[in-house]
């Protein structure tokens, strides 16, 4: 009888060929696909003008049923500002916060600063 090798080295060439492809098909997706920062810079700006016409009671608004108040839609700008590392827009936040009578909410967001800025000088 003649041996044969075991199952896994007779297929492991074939699988490693489908893995190298996957994984090059993959990074070529990633690479082209465009970054979102202008995007991320957009959503942010809409959320802080929703916050400033809020607090300016030029308008009423709604979030997944709830009314949306000028302290929530700051919040939602300053969590987009947070997730893309941008200081700049989580200290306007802070400021905006305290202009529309929420200090608690302005502290916890210079807070996240202080936070974001010690990760970033890392």
């Amino acid at each position: 009888m003649a041996h044969r090798g075991s199952w896994f080295s007779v297929r492991r060439p074939g699988w490693l060929v489908i893995a190298a492809f996957t994984a090059a098909i993959g990074l070529g997706l990633v690479a082209g696909t465009p970054r979102q920062e202008g995007q991320t810079a957009e959503v942010w700006t809409v959320l802080v003008q929703t916050g400033d016409e809020l607090a300016a009671g030029q308008l009423t608004a709604t979030l997944g049923g709830q009314p949306l108040t000028a302290g929530k839609a700051y919040l939602l700008a300053f969590h987009q500002a947070q997730d893309a590392g941008d200081l700049e827009h989580v200290l306007a936040v802070a400021d905006r916060l305290d202009a529309a009578s929420e200090p608690d909410l302005a502290t916890h967001v210079r807070r996240a600063a202080d936070t974001l800025l010690e990760e970033v000088g890392r």
